[in-house]
């Protein structure tokens, strides 16, 4: 197992890791870097619930592709197993449960209301010690300076292309789409909010949009500095695509680019 005392705290994040940190130092383990600390937050905010489950409370996270939820579980060395048969991990004994409680536990690490809701109904009705009722916890802003966006992302977010059949445009007619599916209308709008070129679905005012090359793009370059650890080879192809969309290459009259173009969209 890892160890190393931890004595720098906070180093380079908002978020704070104290308590995660004095848990590896009275565990004698060595903490994971702050990048991957604020990446499952992020992560679990997308695809962890709060549940009752075998009559015991239990943070669950459900995912097509199991082999991710096994990253999470090598990471944190957790002892749940990944049921593969129902694409889930379920986390409720209490020693797997302390560690990614204390990542949690300070007041502003969790950056959506319905997740920090469920989690303080979790920690009254099992008594944890460390925060009750009586104590304010207030909840995160979501901001472009960590990984938090991007471990939610990998979690809940789409990126494909639509062409659009138009003869009276020249070149070829696509339309980027980036889609984030949020918990609530009010972290879609903080999301909104810091992507200004985005917009928030006129049809689900839960999904924020980046529908046009400029808007894509913004987000592109968010990703460049904190990548996806899951969607790793979608965030290539769809900057490859995008970049020859911002050099204007859609709109030539050459079939062979035109073709190329079709062709990394179909990949």
């Amino acid at each position: 197992s890892r160890s190393k005392k931890v004595n720098n705290l906070n180093i380079n994040t908002c978020f704070d890791f104290s308590i995660y940190y004095d848990y590896c130092n009275w565990k004698g383990i060595e903490p994971l870097s702050v990048d991957w600390l604020e990446y499952i937050i992020g992560f679990s905010e997308a695809r962890g619930c709060w549940v009752k489950r075998w009559n015991k409370h239990s943070l669950e996270f459900s995912m097509k592709d199991v082999e991710y939820l096994q990253v999470l579980v090598d990471l944190l060395e957790l002892t749940a197993l990944v049921n593969t048969e129902y694409n889930r991990l379920t986390i409720n004994d209490l020693s797997d449960l302390e560690v990614i409680l204390t990542l949690f536990l300070p007041s502003g690490n969790l950056l959506s209301n319905q997740f920090k809701n469920d989690f303080l109904n979790y920690i009254q009705n099992n008594s944890y010690g460390n925060i009750n009722s009586s104590i304010p916890y207030s909840k995160g802003m979501v901001t472009k300076d960590n990984y938090w966006l991007s471990g939610y992302m990998d979690g809940k977010s789409m990126f494909y292309f639509t062409i659009i059949t138009n003869n009276s445009v020249k070149g070829l007619n696509i339309r980027p789409v980036i889609k984030i599916t949020c918990s609530s209308c009010e972290l879609a709008k903080e999301i909104k909010d810091l992507f200004p070129l985005s917009r928030i679905s006129t049809k689900e005012s839960h999904i924020v949009q980046f529908t046009s090359v400029k808007a894509a793009l913004s987000m592109v370059n968010y990703l460049e500095q904190y990548p996806l650890r899951i969607k790793q080879d979608i965030q290539v192809w769809f900057k490859s695509i995008i970049k020859l969309m911002e050099a204007g290459q859609h709109r030539s009259t050459d079939a062979t680019i035109i073709s190329n173009i079709k062709t990394l969209i179909k990949n």
